[in-house]
């Protein structure tokens, strides 16, 4: 084979190696797309689990703050109209949250949280009503040796 020739097949194995990989670029961009897409909703629910937690232990600490001045009806007035409207985003977030978790382990992680949330708001009325039937003593040793605990829980 003359050298002319075989410069020709190695140009021509060349030009076709190129365009092999020219198609297995133009193909990637779709599957990485794809994968953005996951992963932007991986980190949208990331965020909003963070900005739910803690919008809920800053509703538990209001609610503490209450609990610990025995109702202080100053401090009572300034935080329950607070706690009614971060409550009402805690919902929406949780909501939206609830919708996007399509996992059976994630929807089992979820009702843990809410089996936990249930006996906090149970133990957290249990203080109010008590502080609200100036029975302070009680409510205090609940506060201590059970609201706090579920608080950050």
């Amino acid at each position: 084979m003359k050298i002319g020739l075989r410069l020709g097949l190695a140009f021509g194995a060349l030009i076709a190696l190129m365009v092999i990989m020219t198609l297995v670029q133009v193909q990637r961009p779709e599957a990485l797309d794809a994968h953005s897409k996951v992963l932007l909703s991986l980190q949208h629910r990331s965020q909003s689990a963070q900005v739910w937690a803690a919008l809920v232990r800053l509703n538990a600490s209001r609610a503490l703050a209450m609990a610990i001045s025995n109702g202080n009806p100053a401090l009572s007035a300034h935080h329950t109209p607070l706690m009614t409207a971060t409550s009402e985003k805690i919902s929406e977030l949780q909501k939206q949250f609830t919708e996007a978790v399509d996992s059976d382990e994630g929807k089992a992680l979820l009702a843990a949280i809410g089996e936990k949330r249930k006996l906090y708001v149970a133990i957290r009325a249990e203080v109010m009503a008590k502080i609200k039937a100036d029975d302070t003593a009680s409510a205090q040793v609940l506060v201590n040796q059970k609201m706090v605990l579920a608080a950050h829980t």
